[in-house]
Formats: C-alpha cells, sequence, structure tokens
C-alpha cells in the first residue's frame, strides 16, 4: 500500500486537482461571459429608452456608435469564451486520457503485461456483475522459483515470469481471464 497503492492514489489525486481546476476555468469563463451578456442587455434597454426620448439624427448616432462598439466588446468575449472552451475541452480530453493510463497501470502487472490482483478484481466484477459463472478457478504457483533468482539473478528469473505467463496465457485461450497476483502466483478464470 505504500510503495504502490499511495502512488496511483497520488496520481488520480494530481489529476483530479488539474480538471477541477479546468472546471473552475471554464466556470469563471462563463461567468465572466454572461455578465458580459448582462451588461449588453441592460445597454440595450437603456438605448433604446433614449431612442424613444430623442430622435434627432446626433442622438441616433450616438446610440449606435455605442451599440457598435458594446457589440464589438461582447463579440471579443465570445470568442475568448469559445477559445476558453477549446482549450479547457482538449484539457480535459487529455486528462481523461491520463486517468485511463494511470488506471490501467493500476490495474497491469508490469512485467507480464498480465492483470494485476486488483485488475482481475475489477474486470470480473464488471464482466458478472451477477455472480461468477460456472467454470474453473485455478491458482498457479512456479515451484522452487526463488532458487531461479538466487541462482540465476533476477533478470533470468523476471524472463521466466513472462515466458510462464505467455505459456499460461496461449494455452487457456480467449475469455480466460489470466492474472499475476505476486511474485510467482497466477490466478486463472
Amino acid at each position: 500500500d505504500r510503495h504502490v497503492a499511495m502512488r496511483d492514489i497520488e496520481s488520480s489525486m494530481r489529476v483530479r486537482a488539474r480538471i477541477q481546476e479546468v472546471v473552475e476555468q471554464v466556470t469563471n469563463t462563463t461567468a465572466q461571459a454572461s455578465e458580459e451578456v448582462g451588461r449588453y442587455s441592460e445597454g440595450l434597454n437603456d438605448y433604446q429608452q433614449k431612442l424613444q426620448r430623442d430622435i434627432d439624427r446626433e442622438a441616433i448616432t450616438q446610440v449606435v456608435m455605442s451599440l457598435l462598439d458594446d457589440t464589438d466588446r461582447v463579440r471579443e468575449r465570445t470568442n475568448d469564451l469559445q477559445q476558453n472552451l477549446a482549450a479547457n475541452s482538449e484539457e480535459a480530453r487529455r486528462l481523461q486520457g491520463e486517468l485511463e493510463a494511470a488506471q490501467g497501470q493500476a490495474r497491469t502487472d508490469p512485467l507480464t503485461g498480465l492483470l494485476n490482483r486488483r485488475g482481475l478484481e475489477y474486470r470480473v466484477r464488471d464482466s458478472y456483475p451477477s455472480g461468477l459463472p460456472a467454470g474453473v478457478l485455478l491458482r498457479l504457483d512456479i515451484d522452487q522459483f526463488m532458487t531461479v533468482g538466487d541462482n540465476f539473478g533476477h533478470l533470468l528469473a523476471d524472463r521466466v515470469l513472462v515466458a510462464v505467463a505467455q505459456i499460461i496465457s496461449e494455452a487457456a485461450g480467449q475469455g480466460a481471464l489470466l492474472a499475476r497476483t505476486g511474485g510467482e502466483s497466477f490466478l486463472l478464470l
């Protein structure tokens, strides 16, 4: 837990914090755009009232110029909002991919590429929500495995684990769930 699970939790928390920042940025930008549109709407009401009172040419020109300025300001704010939303949407997609990758790594044994114990638990839960079907559950251990590492080194021991994982995987066929649950132990469903 201290050396593996905490790393996964820290990674998830970092991604979640960044997602929260993106959501806050979108919320702030949207609020600013909403305020700008509110001011624009109030300005339109003011211009309407002014035109109803003063209908001379100079008043109309002044209202039209002010209206054009306000419209440009709202257009700029809308463009800013669109750009901000596009950038934040892209960032959210990137973070989603990063989170999915971190979750995949947290559920996969990096040496063999098989599911790890956590990955097997999630896969069983997701694949069989109403319970396990009839079948066989095998626990496989490599006898005398410690002597391989002690006598020939950890590099060879790792190669043995990878080879055994491939052999079991090929023998089990598709549809079987195979996981390395620790050390030289495998579970096959």
